[in-house]
């Protein structure tokens, strides 16, 4: 049995791209590898582990390995939306407002 997103099929909107949020997205598609997500983050970039921001700092670890345990999958039905942060939360309409306007329920 999958993840009950039966919201009028909308997505599970996860704000934040850190590991936090990547992982939860690696779980929920565990559990229901159909189901629709959105992941807003501030950031430009693919998301990356702060726990091994120093090491990459100081030439421990390359960039990509520094990315290799954020890696966001490729699946349908999943939307990246970076650089692009949640702005206001609606709670009483389900419905996040992003940095360009754009309102997702």
């Amino acid at each position: 049995m999958g993840i009950s997103n039966e919201r009028n099929n909308h997505p599970i909107i996860i704000i934040g791209s850190g590991s936090a949020g990547v992982r939860l997205v690696h779980q929920l598609l565990y559990q229901d590898p159909n189901v629709a997500i959105k992941i807003f983050g501030g950031e430009e970039q693919q998301p990356y582990s702060r726990d091994n921001l120093l090491q990459m700092l100081a030439g421990n670890l390359s960039e990509s390995q520094l990315h290799d345990a954020t890696k966001l999958p490729d699946v349908k039905n999943f939307e990246v939306l970076l650089n692009n942060p949640i702005t206001n939360i609606n709670s009483a309409k389900s419905e996040v407002t992003d940095s360009l306007g754009n309102s997702h329920t």
